[in-house]
């Protein structure tokens, strides 16, 4: 099993998220940059990433880095403000 970066398997992420019986729309790329988009300044980093074996994607990570709470300074990991669910 490896740890594959989102960037590098974006149309296999893509298809594992919209056969998954556990993943919604809010796991997909095409939600992931609408969000980055909506998100403007608050925008840190995209970390997610998913775990592959033998080319088969058998999870994903949805990890967004964004600035927020009571202090700007602050990050958390959510999608405009929100969490993942």
């Amino acid at each position: 099993m490896e740890r594959v970066q989102l960037r590098d398997i974006e149309q296999e992420w893509d298809e594992f998220a919209e056969k998954s019986d556990d993943a919604w729309f809010w796991h997909t790329t095409h939600w992931m940059e609408y969000s980055q988009e909506h998100a403007g300044e608050k925008f840190v980093a995209n970390r997610s990433f998913a775990i592959v074996e033998n080319n088969e994607v058998l999870a994903i990570c949805p990890l967004v880095i964004e600035r927020g709470g009571p202090d700007e300074d602050m990050f958390k990991y959510s999608l405009s403000g929100s969490p993942v669910p």
